[in-house]
């Protein structure tokens, strides 16, 4: 039987928001049963599941050899509470957030530990974690490899400069984590999209990345749509404000890719105008001369992409 609470800090806090995920989370649970680095925990975050979630995980913490500590949310919050909650839990060195529907690699932990630890120890204090490769459940890679492994750099350099698109994974350290300024954004909406927590660490720290798939994400699950999808346009507030931070927070580093800015201007302008809010207003809050002159320009496209949404019962 698990013990709740690890008698030593351990490595690692495995950090899972869930939601009626009875049928997937053996995922994760098997995964972690087969890791060669034995220093973690699994904090699982239940999201009010009316599903027999809570009865498995009471099940895996009963049987298993590592600890396993559940958070009940009596009300649906959704994932960004849910991780919030889970970082102030945590009790490992490093995070790690683990989809209720992922696996990874029995030497997950091991190698991601063992890439931290040869980072020159006078440079540490300066890097944010690792980050990994993903494959699908047929091993295929997903997305691109980095230009070197391993590779010392910040996130808007590996991603708008080396373009490396695709899902990507990793550890990131507990104490960055916990900080407010690297709060997820749940005051805002009930989903923000998470990358306006990446951006800023990265405005702060490097990221070690390595061309080690560890995680297998799984492809074309019919149950499954990203939270972000403009297929159908949701949490319209939050991912406005996830926009407008790139807009007024991380512009100059996104720079070099200007499609992503491009999709980043429409997609702040086309939000505005389903949030009701008028072109002055819309153009003032964006800051900056040239950011607020590319969204003057873009406003009649942004306009048009609205109505088109609208037309198409997207919203």
């Amino acid at each position: 039987m698990s013990d709740p609470v690890a008698a030593v800090s351990p490595v690692f806090t495995l950090l899972t928001p869930c939601y009626n995920s009875s049928g997937l989370i053996h995922r994760v649970y098997d995964s972690l049963c087969a890791q060669t680095l034995r220093s973690f925990e699994w904090v699982v975050i239940d999201d009010a599941s009316t599903d027999d979630t809570l009865a498995r995980l009471r099940a895996y913490q009963a049987e298993a050899d590592f600890p396993i500590r559940i958070i009940e949310h009596p009300e649906n919050r959704m994932v960004l509470a849910g991780l919030n909650a889970g970082i102030a839990a945590a009790q490992g060195e490093f995070i790690v957030l683990a989809g209720h529907d992922d696996a990874f690699v029995p030497e997950a932990l091991a190698r991601l530990h063992a890439a931290w630890l040869g980072i020159p120890p006078e440079l540490r204090a300066g890097v944010s974690g690792v980050s990994c490769l993903c494959k699908d459940q047929h091993g295929q890679l997903i997305g691109q490899p980095y230009p070197q492994s391993p590779w010392l750099t910040d996130m808007f350099t590996a991603f708008f400069r080396y373009r490396r698109a695709g899902e990507k994974w990793g550890m990131v350290r507990a104490d960055i984590l916990k900080r407010p300024e690297f709060r997820f954004r749940d005051d805002i909406d009930r989903y923000v999209p998470e990358r306006h927590v990446w951006y800023a660490i990265a405005m702060k720290f490097q990221t070690l990345y390595i061309n080690d798939a560890l995680r297998i994400y799984y492809i074309n699950q019919s149950s499954h749509e990203s939270l972000s999808s403009m297929q159908r346009i949701r949490y319209v507030k939050g991912q406005r404000y996830a926009a407008l931070q790139c807009l007024n927070v991380f512009f100059w580093r996104m720079w070099p890719d200007k499609r992503s800015l491009l999709m980043s201007l429409l997609m702040y302008v086309r939000l505005s105008v389903h949030q009701g809010v008028g072109w002055l207003t819309c153009v003032g809050a964006v800051h900056g001369m040239v950011q607020r002159g590319l969204t003057a320009l873009a406003y009649p496209l942004g306009w048009w992409l609205a109505r088109r949404d609208r037309q198409r019962g997207r919203i």
